[in-house]
């Protein structure tokens, strides 16, 4: 029997296992800000890595639940893999996990409980099959949802020396993994006016509301769809009473780009817009930044691409590429230098909501597919 047989086998027999694993995971309640229940996450899948040859640490968090980094020497290229343990779904009163004849559902069941899980059963796949001789730096951490505040520079730490890193994000609704993810910025135009009466003397006012309004155009057109540039004016925020010109008005806008020259431009005409607006009593200031870089591929990326994808072929699984306008921590590794693989979780969709949902053979596809991967990549076959 060939590995790939033998990984095939295993995974089959043990698809009743997986799925009470997964419930067992999902009905751990974990929202970033529910401590208590990322921490027992972090424990939880510290116990499983342990039993399989990981060393496993659990590392404190200051306003977050616990981290988990877990390790494996061996040889081979160094590899990163990244996942989150949080959810964005919050206390206890949450739906738990269910499931049909093709789906599975429940909070995190696809964001990323499952892409968790599909790199354990691919690791005790590969261990069954005497191949868990790789050489692992493995980081869980417990507030990803928010763009990992606390955990970025913990990343940045435990990924120096790595080769490269995969990202256990689910992959695309449509079933494509990732090649790249688009940089994400957060900016705010923060306009400031002059109050004044608006019945009795509108005129010694200069309103900070219109003015920001006819910035919106503006902004807008900083946008470059046909290069994957977009920009959200998603709040508006200002004046301070019906009866009065607006004295104050802030712009938060969420910007996404595909690489770093197309951050560079937008942050240049952000500060254009904001000095051209800066004038008749109105005064603008732009503050803001791109806190997750673009993952732009590299050919070291696409050479990744065509080993997983080769594996998957073993299979007849046929498994494209897409660009996310999504962001993950693998942006930030990206930003690091390192050639990032993202997207490798099962496929679902509707995440972040009360219907999200995993397409359930996905699991133990992508499972199949990500041990062979790993073996392939390991043992440079």
């Amino acid at each position: 029997m060939t590995i790939a047989e033998d990984i095939k086998e295993f995974i089959n027999k043990n698809r009743g296992t997986m799925l009470e694993d997964l419930h067992e995971a999902v009905a751990i309640h974990s929202g970033t800000f529910t401590p208590e229940g990322t921490s027992r996450m972090a424990e939880h899948f510290g116990q499983i890595l342990s039993g399989i040859g990981f060393d496993t640490t659990l590392r404190p968090s200051e306003e977050f639940g616990t981290h988990l980094l877990a390790t494996h020497d061996g040889q081979g290229p160094k590899i990163f893999v990244a996942g989150h343990i949080d959810t964005v779904f919050e206390g206890q009163d949450n739906w738990d996990f269910s499931q049909d004849t093709n789906h599975c559902y429940g909070p995190g069941v696809i964001d990323m409980k499952s892409g968790l899980l599909s790199f354990v059963w691919a690791c005790k796949a590969l261990a069954h099959s005497g191949g868990l001789n790789g050489n692992f730096q493995v980081f869980f951490n417990s507030d990803e949802e928010p763009g990992s505040p606390e955990s970025r520079t913990f990343i940045a730490d435990y990924a120096q020396g790595c080769d490269y890193a995969l990202v256990l994000e689910p992959a695309e609704p449509t079933g494509e993994i990732l090649r790249g993810r688009k940089g994400v910025g957060i900016f705010h135009f923060k306009v400031e006016g002059v109050a004044a009466h608006a019945g009795q003397e509108p005129e010694k006012g200069a309103s900070a509301i219109n003015a920001a309004a006819s910035m919106i155009e503006e902004i807008n057109k900083v946008a470059d769809p046909a290069k994957g540039t977009t920009i959200n004016v998603g709040i508006i925020e200002g004046g301070s009473a019906i009866y009065a010109i607006a004295p104050h008005c802030t712009l938060s806008i969420d910007a996404r780009v595909p690489t770093v020259e197309e951050g560079k431009r937008l942050e240049e005409e952000f500060k254009a817009i904001a000095e051209r607006f800066s004038k008749d009593r109105i005064s603008v200031a732009v503050n803001g930044s791109f806190h997750r870089p673009p993952m732009a591929p590299s050919q070291e990326v696409l050479d990744l691409i065509a080993i997983y994808q080769a594996a998957a072929k073993t299979y007849g699984y046929s498994i494209d590429t897409a660009v996310s306008g999504a962001a993950s921590d693998g942006n930030t590794l990206a930003g690091l230098g390192l050639p990032v693989l993202d997207g490798l979780g099962p496929v679902g969709g509707r995440a972040h909501s009360s219907e999200e949902y995993m397409e359930t053979e996905s699991f133990f596809e992508r499972t199949i597919t990500l041990a062979l991967f790993l073996h392939n990549v390991i043992n440079h076959n």
